[in-house]
């Protein structure tokens, strides 16, 4: 709701096209702090065993739960040194779509973004995100490599990789 009302008063001056655009950074910023929560990345490298696959198995698990809450319906792989979630329903774009703001239905997104470059390195893994519901998908798929191992042909948010890069100062 702070979202929505901050929203609603930059777009009151400058458009709402303009106010998502004035948000987003602050969104990616909020998503390196709170993934990092999220992920208990302090501790999960801490952890005894492999670093990927603690993260891995902690990804999982926390998607998997979420099943029960219905908030985003997923489906999961996991082949070893590649793991993936794809989620057939967001709440992110429910909420802010039945709220009346479906323009900020991508801040789940950018959330996303900027708190996987923040994390990536330390758990050991890359992050892909070809497509987003957000973005005008069916769904959303995450997928995480074993660091150096994900195909250069992948795609965040449908666009290259390197797009992306500057989230993650």
């Amino acid at each position: 709701l702070v979202l929505v009302a901050m929203f609603e008063a930059i777009a009151a001056r400058e458009g709402r096209e303009n106010a998502y655009a004035v948000l987003r950074p602050m969104v990616e910023r909020t998503g390196k702090c709170s993934l990092r929560a999220m992920y208990q990345v302090d501790g999960l490298t801490r952890c005894d065993g492999d670093v990927f696959e603690n993260f891995k198995r902690f990804h999982l698990a926390m998607f998997d739960a979420d099943v029960t809450q219905q908030l985003y319906p997923n489906t999961q792989t996991d082949e070893g040194d590649h793991f993936a979630t794809t989620v057939h329903r967001c709440a992110n774009v429910d909420i802010f779509t039945e709220l009346g703001y479906p323009e900020l239905g991508p801040f789940g997104c950018d959330h996303d973004l900027g708190g996987y470059a923040a994390i990536t390195d330390e758990v050991q893994a890359e992050f892909r995100r070809p497509c987003t519901i957000a973005k005008g998908s069916d769904r959303c798929e995450f997928r995480f490599y074993r660091a150096g191992t994900a195909p250069d042909t992948e795609l965040i948010d449908g666009v290259p990789v390197e797009w992306h890069a500057g989230l993650n100062r």
